[in-house]
């Protein structure tokens, strides 16, 4: 017994070859279209870029933009809030430099001292061997 696939086959096996001779009319007729300049090297670059790195991770491409915006956003509104520096609070550095200099020197006639010593940051010495071992190699 045939199955129907089989008798829908047999049915239509002469309706194949006309279309594959119409297919083949087509395709002839339809030959290759001239490459215009439009389609020249960067937009064949420009899409192949889009469709092998971009489009298949749309997703992860979206949340990055969404983030950046986010961050973006975020750091206008934190820097519209901050007082930028301005004379005066350069003028009260210098008065309060002038206050701990005058400080240290009634510090230092109050204890004795004639003259008021600045402590100035010591540099570290420079680093030295940890062992008295001489730089002499031996070679046997």
């Amino acid at each position: 017994m045939k199955t129907p696939r089989e008798i829908l086959l047999q049915r239509h096996h002469s309706a194949d070859a006309k279309l594959t001779q119409i297919r083949r009319e087509l395709i002839a007729q339809m030959g290759v279209p001239p490459v215009t300049r439009a389609e020249g090297l960067p937009l064949r670059a420009t899409l192949t870029l889009w469709r092998e790195l971009i489009w298949p991770a749309r997703r992860v491409w979206a949340g990055l933009a969404t983030s950046w915006a986010f961050l973006l956003i975020a750091n206008a509104n934190l820097t519209a809030d901050r007082p930028v520096a301005s004379a005066e609070t350069t003028t009260q550095a210098a008065g309060l430099r002038l206050m701990f200099r005058e400080q240290n020197r009634l510090i230092a006639e109050l204890s004795g001292a004639t003259e008021a010593k600045i402590m100035e940051p010591r540099i570290p010495a420079a680093p030295r061997p940890r062992s008295e071992a001489s730089g002499r190699w031996i070679t046997i």
